[in-house]
């Protein structure tokens, strides 16, 4: 496993008093800068999902990966702003182990699981991590959408992509909704990607799919 040192922005902001505040008159959830904040319960995301499994089928992955990335081109913005308030630089040129360490505590801080990153094979161009105590299968316990974790995946491949400089892909290769022990994806260019998603769709096992990124 990658060692990640411990990042220069020690105390994300997210940590600092008072950064959600709510108000009784207004209605409304907002942060320390103001942005308003909504909470999804349970239920929707459980109905968006099984609406979206029986509207697309077997393309509900592909469409989860892609709201995503979306999501994650939002929150780069967003967190751009904040990096540039709360610690007077663009998130773009903080230190990889300093993103990363800031990341896995916005992860854990929000309620989404617990990232575990692995760079074992980096100079092959692939990057492979795990998110312990994932929230989706929880809630998604009882929709048909197979890959219930694709939206992170489809986040992550964003945030990576940004922070790397290039455009990279990624998927989802094990589930706990499909009786694996922990959710797990890869990070790797789109081709290699692809052929991981051809196994897949194959219902190739995890092992299969992390062969097919060597070709």
């Amino acid at each position: 496993m990658h060692a990640i040192e411990e990042a220069p922005v020690s105390v994300p902001y997210f940590f600092h008093p008072q950064y959600l505040q709510g108000s009784a008159y207004e209605g409304t959830i907002r942060t320390k800068v103001g942005e308003r904040v909504i909470v999804i319960p349970e239920e929707l995301l459980e109905g968006l999902h099984n609406a979206l499994a029986f509207e697309t089928g077997r393309a509900a992955p592909l469409i989860l990966h892609t709201c995503g990335r979306v999501w994650g081109e939002r929150l780069m913005l967003r967190w751009d702003q904040h990096w540039r308030h709360f610690y007077q630089k663009r998130l773009v040129d903080a230190d990889w182990d300093e993103f990363l360490c800031w990341l896995l505590e916005c992860f854990r801080f929000h309620g989404w699981g617990q990232i575990e990153l692995d760079f074992s094979r980096e100079e092959d161009g692939v990057v492979l991590f795990a998110i312990h105590d994932n929230v989706l299968p929880h809630v998604l316990e009882n929709t048909k959408v197979e890959w219930k974790s694709e939206i992170f995946a489809g986040l992550l491949v964003e945030l990576v992509s940004t922070m790397a400089g290039r455009p990279l892909d990624g998927c989802q290769i094990a589930c706990v909704g499909r009786g694996d022990e922990v959710c797990r994806f890869v990070i790797a260019t789109t081709d290699r990607v692809e052929a991981v998603r051809r196994v897949r769709n194959d219902d190739g096992s995890t092992e299969d799919m992390l062969a097919a990124l060597d070709g």
